[in-house]
């Protein structure tokens, strides 16, 4: 039977659907829970809360939150709490960002919502409207705490992918959009909030939101996933060195150092209980040289962990080659040698691999004879009378019913 027959009175018919209005209309037609009605809303909850306890769910990515009404994601978010505190929620708030949510955020309804003004901005960023970029970032990064965060994400299944937009709309030929990509990465991944990265992105797919086709929504292709990968690769990288410092790029801050709109890079600072890291970006086609403000004293060492190069800082500054933005356009400077303080999750180090000398071939020795493999305890050998010879091992295990029983695997 049907969803008004299952759930009955719980859904929403006749004068309980509001035309146009955000919570009390059918979005899509499609069936809709009375969520204004406190037993609907009980209901709704406590089936959610079961949910988390009978399966160990973490976190729940929630969609079309502007359609239900604020006191039932504070309800929900009440009892997800009792029944683990450290449940998290991520809402989609269509069109939100940290600016404007619908009062979901910091007010115990979401822990974060995802951000629909990233991808804009990202766009606008490697179309060398930069210094702008910055100053959006800098209101957004005073805004974010650990009751109020977004999700920055670059494309979606709702929405063009971000590479399809630059070729689409941009005007990109596909290999500048897939270089501008790349950069756009870096920037999604070392900024200020929690990188949303939409399936595919890291292997260089993308597709048009063209109802409906909806080439935006492809299957995965495993066969892009390999070393000769340029995207792959960098996302790579870029994961690598955010999961080495996750409280740097979760919980530091994020301060501008140099950046030229005229030349095309960025760099800021993200730092953390100790730990600084300076990210430069390039999103022009040539490698270029920037040299650095850094506050690190003079003679010191300076890895990138990206490449695995390093830079001596000198008169206060580091010059620094900043590779073209086809080749990642992605440097992430720390200083060689410092301890991580940024505390237990994610303060360890990441050092790229770099060549080492070949090992010398040793003198082949003299080969010995094979030996017989031993047999485990739990395994006897039997002599047949034709020569043969029959083994029996027997293992103790536990059914379905968590139940202790023997099992007699016998081979010839």
């Amino acid at each position: 039977y049907g969803t008004e027959e299952k759930f009955g009175n719980m859904i929403r018919s006749g004068s309980d659907i509001v035309s146009g209005d955000d919570q009390k209309d059918s979005l899509s037609n499609l069936p809709d829970f009375k969520t204004e009605d406190p037993a609907v809303s009980a209901q709704l909850v406590k089936w959610q809360t079961q949910w988390v306890k009978d399966y160990g769910i973490d976190y729940f990515r929630v969609d079309t939150v502007k359609h239900v009404e604020n006191a039932t994601w504070a309800e929900l978010k009440n009892s997800l709490t009792e029944a683990d505190p450290k449940f998290k929620m991520i809402g989609e708030y269509a069109g939100g960002g940290y600016a404007g949510n619908g009062g979901t955020l910091g007010t115990g309804e979401m822990d974060s919502d995802l951000d629909f003004d990233f991808n804009d901005q990202a766009t606008s960023f490697v179309s060398g409207n930069i210094s702008s970029v910055e100053s959006f970032l800098t209101s957004r990064n005073a805004a974010l705490n650990n009751t109020y965060m977004t999700g920055q994400f670059l494309g979606s299944h709702d929405e063009i992918g971000f590479k399809q937009n630059l070729i689409t709309n941009k005007k990109m030929t596909e290999d500048a959009a897939t270089a501008a990509s790349l950069v756009a990465a870096t920037l999604q991944i070392t900024a200020k909030g929690q990188p949303v990265i939409y399936y595919g992105e890291e292997i260089g797919l993308t597709g048009e939101n063209n109802y409906p086709y909806q080439t935006n929504r492809y299957d995965f292709d495993w066969s892009k996933v390999n070393d000769d990968n340029v995207t792959y690769q960098h996302y790579k990288k870029m994961l690598a060195i955010r999961n080495a410092y996750t409280d740097v790029f979760a919980r530091g801050d994020r301060k501008s150092v140099a950046v030229s709109d005229e030349k095309g890079y960025d760099v800021v600072s993200r730092s953390y209980g100790g730990t600084k890291l300076y990210v430069g970006m390039n999103i022009k086609s040539a490698e270029q040289t920037v040299d650095i403000p850094v506050s690190e004293s003079n003679g010191s060492v300076m890895t990138d962990l990206y490449s695995g190069k390093t830079y001596t800082v000198s008169n206060g500054k580091v010059s620094v080659a900043i590779p073209a933005a086809a080749v990642g356009g992605t440097v992430v400077l720390k200083k060689t040698g410092e301890t991580s303080t940024g505390g237990s999750t994610g303060g360890g180090s990441y050092n790229p691999t770099q060549p080492t000398e070949p090992t010398k071939p040793t003198e082949p020795t003299t080969p010995t004879e094979p030996t017989e493999p031993s047999k485990p305890d739990n395994t006897t050998v039997t002599q047949n009378p034709d020569g043969t010879t029959t083994e029996t091992m027997t293992e103790t295990v536990k059914n379905d019913a968590g139940k202790e029983v023997s099992v007699t695997v016998t081979t010839d």
